[in-house]
């Protein structure tokens, strides 16, 4: 009975290669996912978009145009996120899945995807702007009908 219980954990082993890794490893492959897919670039790029969007909300603020960069770049910085997104990818990422994302990423078509993602990221933030502004009342009228049911 211990003989087979050792077979069965040695499989095991065999069978899924995450279940060798250990937590260091895993943590290793989520911090060199955000370095290979300029996770801080990207930061930057949501903060700049970020700012835009606050001046746009917030015309009167349009001369402080610079602080409020500024601001959500302490408050919002990859210093103080990148902890808490190294464990968000741990915990959704199994560490063979990392290892396949970071292939991927170093791929011509990964690569292009990191270099395409601010553009995207702008386009997907002018398209909800858009979106917001034209279906608030909309999306106001629907609030109220559920509120009132």
């Amino acid at each position: 009975m211990y003989d087979y219980g050792i077979a069965l954990i040695i499989s095991a082993m065999l069978v899924s290669p995450a279940l060798t890794r250990d937590e260091k490893t895993h943590t290793k492959l989520a911090e060199e996912y955000l370095q290979i897919s300029e996770y801080r670039k990207q930061m930057d790029v949501s903060n700049e978009q970020s700012a835009e969007l606050y001046i746009k909300t917030y015309p009167d603020f349009k001369e402080h145009k610079d602080a409020i960069k500024r601001a959500y770049g302490r408050v919002f910085s990859y210093e103080k996120i990148k902890p808490e997104m190294v464990k968000m990818l741990v915990n959704i990422f199994t560490e063979d899945e990392l290892v396949e994302l970071n292939k991927f990423m170093k791929s011509p078509v990964g690569k292009k995807f990191i270099a395409k993602s601010p553009e995207v990221m702008k386009a997907y933030a002018g398209l909800y702007s858009k979106l917001a502004g034209e279906q608030g009342q909309v999306f106001q009228e629907v609030l109220n009908e559920e509120i009132n049911k």
